[in-house]
């Protein structure tokens, strides 16, 4: 079965307006790279190297480059995260909202770090960083869904008070 012109075009339409933001290509760029992550497991334990084995290994390296470039600045982004947070009324949205994105804000400083370290920009213990900011995302990430589940709570609440009769 063929598609349609119309329905190809539209398909098309909306690659072009998914790729075209950052988050989208990245999670294009991700697929590729743990689908080749997978690919390169498979094949190790096959015990058999061959120049398919080197390409993807290849790919994966790159396209790892290319998503930590994506994430250049995003500490930025997770910095004013922080700041909107001071904002919010309820104490424990704030709370995790503010130590998620100061941890995530962190993760991302010390990952760009540690990359310019690899290319030989400037020295940094790599092991040493590589470790406080795998601390610094697990912190940041276990409060951003503690505040997801926080604000769940809170929609709960209010669609119960909504169905109750007064």
């Amino acid at each position: 079965m063929s598609m349609s012109k119309q329905t190809q075009n539209s398909v098309i339409r909306d690659y072009v307006k998914y790729t075209s933001y950052t988050e989208g290509r990245d999670k294009i760029y991700r697929t590729i790279q743990y689908a080749s992550r997978f690919v390169l497991w498979y094949l190790s334990r096959r015990d058999s190297v061959t120049s398919f084995h080197q390409k993807v290994k290849n790919l994966e390296s790159a396209i790892t480059t290319s998503r930590k470039l994506f994430r250049m600045l995003r500490c930025i982004d997770f910095s004013l995260k922080a700041v909107d947070a001071l904002r919010t009324t309820d104490e424990k949205l704030k709370m995790f909202a503010l130590i998620g994105s100061i941890g995530k804000a962190g993760w991302l400083v010390l990952d760009h770090a540690i990359w310019f370290g690899q290319i030989k920009v400037f020295t940094v213990e790599s092991q040493r960083w590589a470790k406080l900011s795998y601390w610094l995302w697990l912190i940041g990430v276990t409060a951003l869904a503690l505040r997801d589940f926080r604000k769940i709570n809170l929609l709960v609440a209010q669609a119960k008070k909504i169905k109750k009769p007064e």
